[in-house]
């Protein structure tokens, strides 16, 4: 450890205050002056080091809460795009479901060969249980008919066109004046106006639509069943 004169012994010089014990000098002041101004540099030179690292690492940290925040908001509008998806395909098949479309699809899948006598007598027989609803509805309470609920000419899944529709209308006609009568009466039954005047009122709101549309394309199969292409009769 280095022993330092004491101020008495340097008499006012302060050239003197620089020597070490025995008069050797250890450090000038010109010596002391820049080792000072190196440590001083050297000490600004950690401080700007440490403020530039501490500004670094300030900044990454922005970096990362703005990456996150958009990660989250690009997430947070993914996750209502994906709800608003399930929601519509709820809707949808809330909506199929309420107008018997549900059912038609299905029947579609499964559809098998179209047997003309099988379907004239299932047709017969929901119709005719249609028409017993109907008379023994209470005054006031609509039947809430659905797509499945109303009584079709073609197992659900056929095309209504003039010849399936004709294979199964016509099924077991005797002649020409029979073919004539059914068709009439079939016209009569599937005429848009003639279907809405007799099961309109009872038919359920949100099948409606479907149904409207469906008494539309058996009306235009019969019309072209009836306009010089009517089958012969079968047997």
């Amino acid at each position: 450890m280095e022993d330092w004169m004491p101020e008495e012994t340097y008499a006012g010089d302060p050239g003197t205050y620089w020597s070490g014990v025995g008069g050797t000098t250890m450090e000038t002041e010109d010596e002391w002056a820049d080792r000072m101004w190196r440590e001083m540099q050297e000490k600004r030179r950690q401080q700007a080091a440490a403020e530039s690292r501490t500004f670094a690492s300030a900044a990454a940290a922005a970096r990362a809460r703005e990456q996150q925040a958009a990660t989250n908001a690009f997430r947070a509008v993914e996750s209502e795009r994906i709800l608003q998806r399930e929601k519509a395909k709820d809707a949808e098949w809330r909506r199929k479901a309420s107008s018997g479309e549900l059912f038609v699809e299905a029947a579609r899948a499964s559809l098998g060969p179209l047997e003309p006598a099988v379907a004239h007598a299932a047709y017969k027989a929901s119709w005719e249980r249609l028409m017993e609803r109907l008379r023994t509805c209470p005054t006031g309470k609509p039947l809430q008919l659905g797509v499945q609920d109303v009584a079709w000419p073609l197992p659900e899944g056929h095309a209504y066109t003039k010849d399936a529709l004709g294979d199964v209308l016509l099924h077991g006609v005797q002649g020409p004046a029979d073919i004539k009568a059914r068709l009439r009466e079939e016209l009569m039954r599937w005429h848009p106006d003639k279907f809405s005047a007799r099961l309109g009122y009872h038919l359920d709101a949100a099948a409606a639509p479907a149904i409207t549309q469906r008494v539309k394309e058996v009306s235009q199969a019969l019309t072209a069943l009836m306009t010089g292409n009517a089958p012969s009769a079968r047997s």
